[in-house]
């Protein structure tokens, strides 16, 4: 792959954005059940749409993007607290820009952490 690793993680930062910025995180305790379930397969759903809509992910094999979407999808799950999960939904739809600023870091570290799984699976 001729893509630098800072690149890769910019790519996977933006579509992690998209992903999430309609979806609360916060550091907690991890959706279980049916409830993760739904929430996993949304996420995943909403990662791959982001992908195939991003041009710059047409340079990259699309099993890396169903492994990063994947990955996604559950630590955004694992972040997630179910009594949380309502009200950040509701501050979402309140205000959307300020969810996403707030959220960024968080979006980051999980971007973060599956680009190196993803990078280092293909290895």
């Amino acid at each position: 792959m001729s893509i630098s690793i800072s690149a890769l993680r910019v790519r996977f930062l933006a579509i992690s954005i998209s992903m999430f910025s309609v979806m609360p995180m916060c550091a907690a305790e991890g959706l279980i059940g049916a409830e993760r379930a739904s929430f996993v397969r949304e996420s995943y759903e909403s990662c791959l749409k982001s992908w195939s809509a991003n041009p710059d992910s047409s340079s990259m094999p699309a099993d890396i993007g169903r492994k990063f979407c994947t990955c996604s999808a559950n630590r955004h799950a694992d972040k997630t607290s179910p009594s949380d999960l309502k009200s950040l939904n509701e501050q979402t739809v309140r205000d959307p820009a300020a969810m996403v600023i707030k959220l960024q870091p968080l979006m980051k570290e999980i971007s973060d952490f599956c680009v190196e799984r993803v990078l280092s699976d293909a290895k």
